[in-house]
């Protein structure tokens, strides 16, 4: 699924177990449908070992990560690990590409 910058893909690559692939900024645009698939999964393959991988994310606004952990925290029980990938700080170069300058290190 994907609205604006955001997207998130679902994969089931044996039972028990679900990936989140999420790319973009999540800024809150796809609402409730990441977590009404999440919840769709929970409640037929319950408990599942979730995968959340986030190496392609940009950012979230604060709002959306507390939907996250309200959400996480409310179904904990139906979940049995979960994992997750934090997305990827950029490199130096990319950094100083922005105009980012970094303090030399000794």
């Amino acid at each position: 699924m994907q609205a604006g910058e955001a997207q998130f893909l679902f994969a089931r690559p044996k039972a028990g177990v679900l990936v989140v692939t999420i790319a973009g900024y999540d800024k809150g645009q796809l609402g409730t449908a990441p977590h009404d698939e999440l919840g769709a999964v929970l409640r037929v393959a319950a408990p599942i070992e979730l995968f959340i991988d986030a190496r392609n994310a940009v950012g979230v606004t604060v709002r959306v990560s507390e939907d996250w952990t309200r959400f996480l925290s409310r179904h904990r029980a139906e979940l049995g690990t979960c994992t997750c990938s934090p997305a990827r700080k950029p490199s130096s170069s990319r950094s100083r590409s922005r105009g980012i300058s970094r303090a030399p290190t000794s």
